[in-house]
């Protein structure tokens, strides 16, 4: 168990991180109050219902006001609007497949509605002011606007909360918790609570409660969860530091055990296997300061990334957008340096309060990731815990110490048995770097976020590939020739730098000679065998009993001991290595 614990202890220090933040977020505006309708024919939305009911007197049931408790969704349709009327079909199906069909309608300005009693829709863009107009509603006043997930997509929402330590009615509807949101935009319910808490002695209880909750509309445009790193992607972390300074070792809060196997890990690997939609696999790997090793695999959705701690977001996400289902808001962007490159990063930063009871103080961190790849690249948090006398301090720090994603990279190339090792230096991730002897070419792939400037530097030795002067060089991006870019050069080397308008890219620098040794060699290797063809050519048709001077030639030239059988061999291996 503490293995694998270890594994994702990063994920789980993370995850912590984010309990109570989904609920600090909300605002008010003070928007007109004008009744109107926020829905259009056509518009249609589907919830999905949980019925629960626990009680030991059996004389108490279901509260018949609420609905069938056996109906598990149920899809409403708007049929017609008419003033600040609306009309609805609804299909409800029940637990046993059985589906219901109904009209309704309600007046968004009045309240007013056949059947009674039916809230599903208020008028569009309200603020803090009564949900109806009936003065039956005047003190039914909308709490707040927040911001939740609904319909696959984020919404302002508008929150009325009421609650009581005795059976209540709303509009006849029982409860001891009445909570309904109404998308703020078309008026339209995203989601309510009723519930009803009642214990009228030591022995006997009640509790009655039903959730409605959108799933699906056409109302509004359903978000796209990109996914910002492609299979072979990596990331490292290092730079792992604990200081800890508390009063009592013997008596250590347990919030900071995850921390405390954390300042015994030398660094940690994320290696993406797989992308899926918005499914993403990893493989980690946590390497200790005992130079053991654990791995795991991880699943998740990138929606909901509460499981893996972050360790990866949706990518190019903007201030104050989430990031994720129940995720905190981006709070503001900087630039940021990681691994010696300029990045763009979202930053998230919060204070949370601590009482037990007991103990009190506060959890301080702040996480930063990459705009345009979604990675996390720092964590620092910032513990401080006093109970009575007794106090207990935590700082604790990592961040991104190597990624193949951008940065310095060394991309070794195998010819002829020789080595060679080209060198590059980008913001965006230089992939199969491989030599293409007839092209006399270097040919790579240039990735990043898309619509992002990108850079490279590439630099390469002259035994490798070379030109007589800076003008021979040759760029070419998905076969188009750029000729904007700059070339410098010393006695073993050549530097190519160019920018390119990022997406996903194959890059092509052609040079002028190439491996002298490998290109005599091959180059006689093309001559034999078009004296080979020629001389076979010449012999079809002579007659029988005849000889050929030539094919003499062709076969000394063949056979010659200057051309060892080991070059052909290799010069196989090195043309399998480049682009065909």
């Amino acid at each position: 168990m503490k293995i694998r614990f270890g594994v994702l202890m990063l994920c789980v220090l993370l995850m912590c991180l984010f309990f109570v933040t989904s609920q600090a977020y909300t605002s008010f505006e003070n928007l007109s109050s004008e009744r109107v309708v926020g829905v259009k024919v056509g518009d249609w939305f589907e919830y999905k219902l949980t019925s629960l009911l626990n009680t030991n007197d059996p004389s108490r049931r279901w509260p018949g006001a609420w609905g069938p408790q056996e109906i598990v969704e149920c899809r409403i349709e708007v049929e017609g609007v008419l003033g600040t009327n609306v009309t609805f079909i609804l299909s409800a199906r029940t637990i046993d497949g059985t589906w219901i069909n109904a009209s309704q309608w309600i007046d968004v300005r009045t309240g007013q509605s056949n059947p009674p009693n039916v809230f599903m829709a208020i008028a569009a863009n309200l603020s803090t002011v009564s949900v109806y107009e009936d003065p039956a509603f005047e003190n039914v006043v909308i709490n707040y606007t927040t911001t939740g997930y609904y319909g696959e997509n984020f919404r302002d929402v508008n929150v009325v909360l009421l609650e009581s330590l005795t059976v209540q009615h709303f509009g006849g509807i029982p409860y001891t918790r009445f909570e309904s949101r109404w998308d703020k935009i078309t008026g339209m319910k995203v989601e309510h609570i009723y519930r009803i808490d009642d214990v009228e002695n030591e022995t006997s209880y009640y509790h009655a409660e039903q959730r409605i909750q959108l799933t699906r509309t056409n109302a509004w445009s359903k978000k796209e969860w990109k996914v910002g790193v492609d299979v072979g992607d990596w990331w490292k972390y290092g730079n792992i530091t604990l200081k800890l300074d508390i009063s009592d070792p013997n008596a250590t809060p347990s919030i900071f055990q995850p921390f405390f196997l954390a300042n015994e890990t030398d660094w940690q690997t994320f290696n993406v296997t797989e992308v899926s939609g918005r499914n993403v696999t990893l493989k980690t790997i946590v390497h200790f300061k005992n130079q053991t090793e654990i791995s795991e695999t991880i699943q998740f959705d990138i929606a909901n990334g509460t499981s893996v701690g972050f360790i990866l977001i949706v990518p190019n996400l903007k201030v104050g957008e989430f990031i994720s289902i129940d995720g905190p808001p981006i709070l503001y962007e900087k630039s940021y340096s990681s691994t010696g490159v300029t990045r763009r990063v979202c930053v998230f930063n919060a204070s949370e309060q601590i009482n037990d009871g007991s103990a009190s103080g506060s959890i301080i961190y702040d996480l930063v990731w990459d705009k345009f790849s979604g990675i996390l690249l720092a964590v620092d948090e910032h513990v401080n815990i006093t109970n009575g006398s007794a106090y207990y301090r935590l700082d604790f720090h990592m961040n991104v110490v190597e990624t193949n994603l951008w940065g310095l990279h060394a991309h070794i190339i195998n010819v002829n048995d020789q080595q060679f090792t080209v060198t590059t230096f980008s913001n965006a991730s230089i992939s199969n770097m491989a030599l293409s002897i007839e092209e006399k070419a270097l040919i790579f792939n240039f990735k990043g976020f898309e619509g992002t400037i990108g850079y490279c530097n590439i630099t390469v030795p002259k035994t490798l590939l070379s030109c007589d002067s800076h003008s021979g060089w040759q760029l070419y991006i998905d076969e188009n020739p750029i000729t904007d870019f700059l070339v410098t050069d010393n006695d073993t080397h050549t530097s190519i730098y160019f920018t390119y308008t990022l997406s996903s890219h194959q890059v092509k620098l052609v040079g002028q000679q190439i491996i002298p040794e490998f290109l005599n060699w091959h180059s006689l290797t093309l001559l034999i065998i078009t004296i080979s063809v020629a001389i076979a050519l010449r012999k079809i048709g002579k007659p029988a009993g005849k000889s050929s001077r030539r094919s003499i030639v062709s076969s000394t030239l063949i056979d010659t001991p200057n051309l060892n059988p080991k070059f052909f061999k290799d010069s196989r291996q090195a043309n399998a290595s480049g682009y065909s």
